[in-house]
């Protein structure tokens, strides 16, 4: 038997791949490589946006510390409040660590109403013991050590040491939306003591007060307002912001004595950065002030002092109004204000408004601009004060004829001002 031998495998696998290799298959026609399987669509990965910041509302903190009183130090950080912060305490100083120190107020919860004293001022304070005008008998004149109240029991209620607000209101000056008249007389005076209705001061009246009105309680007459005395109140060395939904007053000063603003900076865009209302000895010193659509109103207040502040805003910068007396406005730049830069309306007197600066104005809806504007506000001397233009008047004093009582503008006097871009340089009439 004849044995073949056994054929070698590899040429035949040489073939093979080499026919693979080639595209041809083992009977010489072309070959079709497979398909790639399609992958699968795999949708991109969304990662979830970060939470918000957890935001702590420092409020009852903040609180608690300017119920205890005394001096308040705070950090260099931002503070988040909703509510009014309220001083309670005399002699209590709130004091940050330059303008990194922010209080920042936002808007209350959605649906709350704005409630005075609540929610509608970032820091307050209150000393009037009543809102009641009481009655009084005479007019006083200058330099009387006494008044007299209509009722005995109204004297009774003071002792020597107390503090009350004598007012005028006047019904001619009337709040749009009470229609009561406001004061457009004001000063305080101090108790010494009482005998039977007559109330003796501690010094001399420095004013006249005249009792030509019929007395209504908060509308019209001479009366007075004690005061629960709240004194020596500082702010200093912060920086207070207003949230744009939150219209809230920055700083509101309500019938206290001797209250210091110094290096505050407050931006409020909705509200008065600083109101003040019945106050005595109110000092603002070197602050910065700025906003977009309310003034800084400092209104039936006396011995008010503001000094090397800058102002920016889009509408008046500083409103003297209702019986503000003995200020000094001094060495103070407006650096942008619309239509006024100040205003002294309804029988602001004795003050000083002297070197400041004030920059150009802007005219709101074409009723021309004046850079201080006195109105029926008497004895006021303007000097030294740098007032530039464009505008319509650059100095104006004229009476009041709406007052029921005769606000002139008697003993205003402006020397030394440098004025330019002005039509009208000094209107006093």
């Amino acid at each position: 038997m004849q044995i073949r031998p056994t054929r070698n495998p590899l040429p035949l696998l040489s073939a093979a791949v080499a026919l693979a290799l080639s595209g041809c298959n083992s009977d010489g026609q072309a070959s079709v490589a497979p398909t790639a399987p399609i992958a699968p669509t795999v949708p991109p990965v969304i990662e979830p946006p970060p939470p918000p910041p957890v935001i702590t509302d420092d409020t009852q903190a903040l609180q608690a510390l300017l119920s205890a009183g005394g001096t308040i130090q705070l950090e260099a950080r931002v503070y988040h409040t909703t509510a009014a912060l309220i001083a309670t305490v005399s002699g209590t100083t709130l004091r940050g660590a330059g303008p990194s120190t922010v209080i920042e107020f936002s808007p209350p919860p959605v649906g709350a109403a704005r409630n005075p004293g609540v929610n509608d001022r970032v820091i307050g304070s209150n000393s009037m013991a009543s809102t009641t005008q009481l009655p009084i008998a005479r007019s006083i004149a200058k330099g009387d050590t006494s008044f007299e109240a209509s009722n005995a029991a109204d004297a009774a209620s003071l002792k020597p040491g107390d503090w009350v607000v004598v007012t005028v209101n006047d019904p001619g000056v009337a709040d749009e939306n009470t229609h009561l008249g406001y004061p457009t007389y004001v000063d305080w005076a101090q108790v010494s003591y009482v005998d039977g209705t007559t109330v003796h001061t501690v010094e001399p009246f420095r004013m006249a007060f005249p009792n030509a009105l019929p007395f209504r309680a908060n509308d019209s007459g001479l009366g007075f307002v004690r005061v629960k005395l709240l004194q020596n109140l500082t702010v200093e060395d912060l920086t207070i912001t207003v949230d744009a939904g939150a219209p809230a007053v920055g700083v509101y000063v309500l019938g206290t004595l001797g209250t210091t603003l110094k290096d505050v900076t407050i931006n409020d865009p909705t509200s008065d950065a600083v109101y003040a209302e019945e106050a005595k000895g109110l000092s603002i010193v070197d602050c910065k002030l700025s906003g977009d659509k309310v003034l800084n109103e400092f209104s039936e207040s006396v011995d008010l002092t503001i000094s090397g502040t800058t102002f920016s805003y889009d509408t008046v910068a500083i409103a003297l109004d209702l019986g503000t007396g003995f200020f000094s406005v001094t060495g103070n730049a407006i650096a942008h204000s619309g239509h006024v830069a100040l205003y002294a309306f309804y029988n602001v007197h004795d003050g000083t408004i002297s070197n400041n600066i004030i920059d150009p104005i802007t005219n709101i809806n074409n009723v021309g601009t004046i850079g201080l504007w006195l109105h029926g506000s008497p004895n006021i001397t303007m000097s030294g004060n740098t007032i530039t233009g464009p505008g319509t008047t650059a100095i104006e004093a004229e009476g009041d004829p709406s007052a029921e009582l005769l606000e002139p503008s008697t003993g205003d006097v402006a020397t030394g001002n440098i004025i330019s871009g002005f039509q009208n340089s000094v209107l006093i009439h």
